[in-house]
């Protein structure tokens, strides 16, 4: 093995479960530390990411955008780390993750008609997934395959995600359903048959067919979405929430929030009104907690109109 190989094989076979043993806050400290070797060791990503972020926020001082830039390695390291505690019981995530709007998603997802839930790659979305499936809430993620064919990745860090993948179908009920063929028309039956369908909705548009984004107005600027959450709204009139999970400085603890807004999109006319408000509701979390949005290296893609 090269000397790369050896430090994957290190990082997430030998330190990253390592550190997922020690008390919770010495964890997250040394979760928090090997997300600034990360930034470190991507130099062209802690480039486009610190780019982005200047843009973004012309106003800030530098100091406020190399804090931002760092924090979503962090977040992502977190993210990462975590990983190892999804088979954990349900009380000792209690310990330290607080989530509101918890009842709210129960009652939606026992109503019968159909959850979409959706959210931005922010923070700890694993552990989002694993807490409220096993708080008795059975969902359906969307997501790519990790495999070789689709996305190569080091083999370490694929041991790596085949279980982190494996843990969060044990706790959610359902194995993730995978983007490709066929995938919509599942999705809609889920839903008509009153499931959760839960969505990461800032996909890089570079991902997914052309002919299945939306023009829209993001940070300011003309850009591209993928539109299927709204294709699937309009299809099954099912339910939609909002989440998202962010770590609180002031007290250690992973805060969920999660909200209805189907009211304030069901007067939507067609698929570019509701992929504008969504994604307005999107920009309004990354502005609220810039360090915790794990795409900032990837910005520029959802500016480039997609071709075909």
């Amino acid at each position: 093995m090269g000397l790369m190989d050896w430090i994957k094989a290190a990082d997430y076979g030998v330190a990253l479960p390592a550190i997922s043993k020690l008390p919770r806050a010495l964890a997250y400290g040394l979760a928090d530390l090997r997300g600034r070797m990360l930034a470190c060791a991507h130099r062209d990503s802690f480039a486009w990411a610190s780019r982005n972020v200047e843009s973004t926020f012309p106003h800030l001082s530098a100091g406020e955008h190399r804090r931002i830039v760092i924090g979503h390695y962090q977040a992502e390291s977190r993210n990462e780390m975590e990983a190892f505690w999804y088979p954990n019981p349900l009380d000792d995530l209690q310990s330290f993750v607080r989530c509101a709007g918890l009842d709210t998603l129960r009652e939606a997802a026992a109503s019968g008609d159909g959850v979409l839930l959706f959210s931005s790659h922010m923070g700890s979305t694993g552990l989002f997934f694993v807490f409220t499936g096993k708080s008795g809430v059975p969902m359906n993620i969307v997501g790519r395959s990790i495999e070789p064919e689709d996305n190569p990745l080091h083999r370490s860090v694929l041991r790596y995600n085949r279980k982190r993948v494996r843990w969060i179908e044990t706790a959610i009920g359902h194995p993730f359903l995978m983007t490709g063929r066929g995938n919509y028309s599942r999705l809609v039956e889920k839903l008509r048959a009153g499931e959760v369908v839960m969505m990461l909705a800032d996909v890089v548009p570079t991902l997914v067919n052309p002919k299945h984004t939306t023009e829209v107005t993001f940070f300011g600027r003309r850009a591209w979405f993928p539109n299927g959450i709204a294709s699937l709204f309009f299809a099954t009139a099912s339910r939609l929430l909002h989440w998202r999970i962010r770590r609180s400085t002031e007290t250690g603890h992973q805060e969920i929030e999660i909200s209805e807004v189907t009211d304030s999109f069901r007067p939507a006319a067609d698929r570019a009104e509701f992929m504008q408000k969504l994604v307005g509701l999107l920009e309004q979390d990354i502005r609220r907690y810039p360090d915790h949005w794990l795409s900032w290296d990837s910005l520029e893609h959802y500016f480039r109109k997609p071709e075909g």
